[in-house]
């Protein structure tokens, strides 16, 4: 990924930022951050975050296989779910295969993608599939729950506060990107024991860290 690329796409969102303005309420939290939350009823929240993974740019189909792609494209949003504190209540899934491609791939796709939810109990509510002449894409909105208020948000960090990551840094080229596990559990328990701010770092610490 290039200086160039990054910064392309840090100008893209912050246009989007601007363009979408101040989100209405029962939102209370909109584009920025890890997830948006939606205030449901007075005790809790919803929290909604949405990540694709496309083929070339965040893994190579030939060298990665279908399940572990699969397993990425879901445990990146249960990350974002993780790093707001949230406990993952089901997601969608949107699938666009290539019309030249393996026809098991879906299958294998799916399977990996049904393997880590029922690990994390976030059931798989709906989606899309479709097929296009291009490489592959996998889409997944996930959707979390947090008590009323209680969400880590990024805006949280001020001068001063100390920087702590969960686990070792590193590795993509290795394929870790690919067999990282969300750290839900943490997130809570972070929550819990009030932290002033969270973010995942799925972009590289150099660019999340800014």
């Amino acid at each position: 990924m290039t200086s160039v690329h990054l910064n392309g796409e840090l100008a893209i969102v912050g246009w989007l930022e601007q363009a979408l303005g101040k989100i209405p309420s029962p939102w209370i939290l909109g584009p920025g951050d890890d997830a948006a939350i939606l205030r449901q009823e007075p005790d809790h929240d919803l929290v909604f975050t949405t990540d694709m993974v496309l083929e070339n740019e965040c893994f190579r189909l030939g060298e990665a296989g279908p399940a572990l792609v699969g397993r990425k494209a879901l445990a990146v949003n249960l990350s974002d779910l993780a790093a707001m504190g949230a406990a993952p209540v089901g997601c969608l899934v949107s699938v666009a295969l290539p019309k030249a491609g393996d026809p098991g791939l879906a299958e294998e796709l799916m399977k990996a993608i049904l393997s880590l939810a029922g690990q994390f109990n976030c059931p798989v509510a709906g989606g899309d599939t479709n097929t296009w002449r291009g490489p592959l894409a996998v889409s997944v909105t996930a959707i979390g729950k947090i008590p009323a208020g209680k969400a880590v948000r990024r805006d949280g960090a001020r001068p001063g506060d100390l920087l702590l990551v969960t686990g070792p840094l590193g590795g993509s080229i290795l394929g870790h990107h690919l067999s990282f596990m969300p750290k839900l559990s943490l997130g809570a328990i972070i929550r819990e024991n009030h932290a002033s701010a969270m973010i995942d770092i799925s972009d590289g610490l150099s660019l999340d860290l800014w």
